[in-house]
């Protein structure tokens, strides 16, 4: 689901933000088995600043926890919201007091064109607005990845060919280029209607690419995608995959440029608490993203634990490098099942 948000900005005027909320991983609200109205979660909220117990309701926490969205775009005051999913903006639009439409000079109102700088020309941010996550090695190659495909060899880009054989993390190549051992790791392969992110690669003329799984392009958060065809087209896609899944670790060691994974990540299998899909979202003419998750404790987590330290990277499975490692600024513990923790990471460039 979609959502947009027109508000006040961080003061350098009206702003929109745009939020793309992944359906499998945040359903509506209006589905939720013990929906509240506006004032109990309001009521609920100023109780419980840090952790949440709102099961069913993690759109709406990505979006207005003052740990979400909103909050790490700095918005200020909400002036009006729109979103693909009725319910959510109903919700929305009742929470914030604001008309769920845009006005009808958005354009010259909002910027939606040109945005804002929230910096002049030549200024610079004062010091504790400085990024707190590290982009360690993995995130470096992830980012050149993806602005100028800059991963294994020239013959790697856009590679096409045939497969001869496919399993659930590994497909057989044919009919393409010959390869380097490994020059395609962190490469999109994209076979029949599912990608994955290549681990490692044979050398030669078939190469044997090993994937991390098999991701369904419309819901990458969800259930893996069907296994490709043992003889399905396969090509190597230019760019790198995009950061878009969170883990959470108890570890409160700082992070490294060397570290490949998150260390003590949770990955309790079925709980509520192990890597997701994040909330992507943007505010037309900054040069800040936020990625957001919300996080529903379940009876198969092991409980109480203190989330210290969380990783961003392109993959579902804890296993694969984390691009951006960041050390939360408060400890947050999750004592029962139905305990919520949102959390958003900004990023920022120059």
């Amino acid at each position: 689901m979609l959502v947009e948000i027109g508000h006040d900005g961080s003061g350098s005027g009206p702003a929109v933000t745009y939020a793309r909320i992944p359906d499998e991983a945040y359903p509506s609200p209006a589905v939720a088995e013990n929906q509240l109205s506006v004032e109990q979660i309001g009521l609920h909220l100023a109780r419980n600043e840090l952790v949440t117990n709102l099961p069913g309701h993690e759109s709406f926490l990505a979006i207005s926890h003052p740990w979400g969205v909103l909050g790490g775009q700095g918005a200020g005051k909400v002036r009006w919201v729109r979103s693909s999913d009725p319910g959510l903006q109903t919700l929305l639009g009742a929470f914030h007091d604001v008309p769920t439409e845009a006005p009808a000079d958005l354009e010259d109102t909002h910027w939606t064109k040109h945005g804002g700088n929230t910096y002049p020309p030549g200024a610079i941010p004062p010091p504790e607005a400085e990024v707190t996550a590290l982009l360690n090695n993995g995130g470096r190659d992830t980012w050149a990845a993806n602005l100028w495909s800059a991963l294994g060899s020239s013959t790697v880009i856009g590679d096409v060919g045939t497969a001869t054989a496919t399993t659930a993390t590994s497909l057989t190549g044919g009919g393409g280029a010959t390869h380097a051992s490994n020059d395609a790791v962190g490469q999109m392969l994209q076979a029949g209607s599912a990608y994955g992110i290549v681990t490692a690669n044979t050398s030669g003329a078939t190469p044997v690419f090993t994937v991390d799984r098999w991701y369904n392009p419309s819901s990458p958060g969800g259930t893996a995608a069907s296994t490709p065809g043992a003889t399905s087209p396969y090509i190597l896609l230019p760019g790198g995959p995009p950061m878009l899944f969170m883990g959470l670790t108890a570890n409160s060691s700082a992070p490294a440029l060397s570290d490949t994974t998150l260390a003590g990540e949770i990955t309790t299998s079925g709980g509520g608490l192990i890597r997701k899909i994040c909330v992507m979202a943007h505010t037309a003419g900054t040069n800040v993203v936020t990625a957001t998750a919300v996080f529903t404790a379940n009876g198969s987590d092991s409980l109480p634990v203190t989330i210290a330290k969380i990783g961003i990277g392109s993959s579902l499975l804890s296993t694969y490098k984390s691009g951006l490692q960041t050390l939360l600024s408060a400890t947050a513990t999750l004592n029962v099942s139905g305990d919520q923790l949102t959390i958003s990471d900004v990023i920022s460039g120059s």
